[in-house]
């Protein structure tokens, strides 16, 4: 679908990027209606729209650009929603949260901390532990050429283990409440 909108140079203009938002906010309107009946169908169909309008921001003209940050916007919310609502979701929001994450163009345009925002939110098992983790050590090797992006991966490397102590120090005292 995206691709219909690209003109020879793969791009799309002021004027038809008007039509391209328009598509891709009936798109998620179609998630939002969905939502209530088929939540994981619904991130899903929500999660690539965010993934398509962030692509597409990287071949389109700047003027318009914040239309397609809206329909972002809307998307982190309703993935929010979800883990608020939804916690069997769980699974699934890391899949789509981990996968925006690392996708370029999220990470170009400065949302990536967002989505990992809700990952350290996740109650992660230890498979998902170790699959972020190694995530993360494949994206400060790809960092080392960029400060930026280096400095993000160490707040976000510390924000793991910061989230790691909370966990484990809740299950001791769990553990001790148990016993007394």
């Amino acid at each position: 679908m995206y691709h219909s909108f690209l003109d020879e140079f793969d791009f799309i203009d002021y004027q038809t990027s008007f039509e391209f938002q328009k598509e891709m906010n009936r798109f998620l309107d179609q998630a939002k209606r969905l939502y209530p009946i088929k939540p994981k169908e619904a991130l899903y169909l929500a999660s690539a729209c965010a993934e398509i309008a962030l692509e597409a921001s990287m071949n389109m003209d700047d003027t318009n650009h914040y239309t397609m940050d809206d329909l972002v916007k809307d998307v982190l919310e309703m993935i929010r929603k979800s883990v608020r609502k939804h916690p069997t979701l769980c699974d699934e929001i890391f899949e789509i949260c981990l996968h925006l994450y690392q996708n370029k163009a999220t990470q170009d345009f400065g949302r990536s901390d967002d989505y990992y925002d809700i990952i350290i939110c996740l109650d992660l098992n230890s498979k998902q532990l170790k699959r972020l983790q190694k995530v993360l050590e494949q994206e400060l090797n790809y960092a080392k050429d960029n400060p930026y992006r280096m400095e993000r991966i160490i707040i976000e490397i510390y924000k793991l283990l910061k989230s790691l102590g909370k966990v484990k120090r809740n299950r001791l005292l769990q553990k001790r409440s148990h016993l007394c």
